[in-house]
């Protein structure tokens, strides 16, 4: 394996991850890695992934475009994922710190980096292992 042990979504695919989400990787090939989603392995394209040595300890921000079709109305124009649960979470205004309301971590929110869902989700071929 790599020095790569987490991995999230850098496209905007729909292949079983949650979009912001870390992932720990079990394996890491040339063309695909397994993660562990819920502790089943799943097997993603590399290309659709980026990756960290370490898991960020960071709210990742996800916002989406208004064609977005797929993106869960309840959480308005944008929602926050908690690193450490993967829990989804609608920040109020835009603060610098955010409590998750699950697993109450404390932890910095990424505006400076945001994840936009698109409307041109594309199928990207994860394999269940």
């Amino acid at each position: 394996m790599t020095s790569e042990k987490w991995a999230r979504l850098r496209e905007d695919v729909y292949c079983g991850l949650r979009r912001g989400a870390w992932y720990r990787v079990l394996f890491a090939g040339h063309e695909y890695v397994a993660v562990d989603v819920e502790r089943e392995r799943l097997l993603i394209p590399r290309e659709v992934l980026e990756f960290a040595a370490e898991r960020p300890a960071m709210w990742a921000v996800v916002l989406h475009s208004r064609e977005s079709v797929s993106f869960p109305p309840r959480y308005g124009r944008n929602f926050a994922v908690c690193p450490n649960c993967r829990s989804r979470q609608v920040p109020i205004g835009r603060p610098n710190m955010l409590r998750c309301q699950l697993c109450n971590g404390l932890f910095e929110v990424g505006w400076q980096h945001p994840i936009v869902v698109s409307g041109t989700r594309q199928e990207s071929r994860a394999i269940a292992s």
